[in-house]
């Protein structure tokens, strides 16, 4: 085959190759806006209902005793979806170490709110409501302690009560 023939061969493949390349570019087009919207949000919010009270006013403990304190909360849950659930931290005792380590400090909650449940492997769970809960902290001093424990002084830190809204 001679150069001419060659280069019309080459010539006509390239021809052809551009030729089918161009069905897929596309002339025509079109677009449509998808409208934006407003998105509010809803809140989780605890507030003190009521002071806190003792169910004595406790002054010089002794061996045995055991005495709750407790305030009542008012939880606002509110968003189509929300759910939370509650933790408590804080309530370790410092001071005298012999007395302070013969504390307990148990702390707990209730309502009888629809909505509101728990403990279930220590979570209390609500729902989206307003709920009147009770937060109670129980202090125990341990009744096998000993002389030790005399004439000493002990702090129990606050006890915090966190509601967490979690993922439905």
């Amino acid at each position: 085959m001679n150069k001419l023939a060659k280069g019309a061969v080459a010539g006509a493949a390239g021809v052809a190759l551009l030729l089918g390349g161009a069905g897929t570019f596309a002339l025509w087009n079109d677009s449509s806006t998808v409208s934006g919207t407003t998105i509010s949000s809803g809140e989780l919010a605890v507030a003190t209902a009521t002071p806190g009270v003792w169910s004595t006013a406790p002054e010089l403990w002794v061996p045995g005793d055991t005495y709750t304190y407790t305030e009542v909360l008012t939880v606002s849950a509110v968003g189509d979806n929300i759910e939370a659930e509650l933790s408590t931290s804080g309530g370790v005792t410092s001071g005298d170490a012999d007395l302070a380590g013969d504390l307990t400090v148990v702390s707990s909650a209730s309502s009888t709110d629809p909505g509101f449940s728990g403990p279930t492997g220590g979570v209390y769970t609500i729902d989206e409501g307003t709920y009147t809960v009770t937060a109670s902290v129980e202090v125990t001093f341990y009744e096998s302690s000993g002389n030790a424990t005399q004439n000493q002084t002990a702090t129990v830190a606050p006890v915090v009560f966190s509601f967490t809204q979690i993922a439905p």
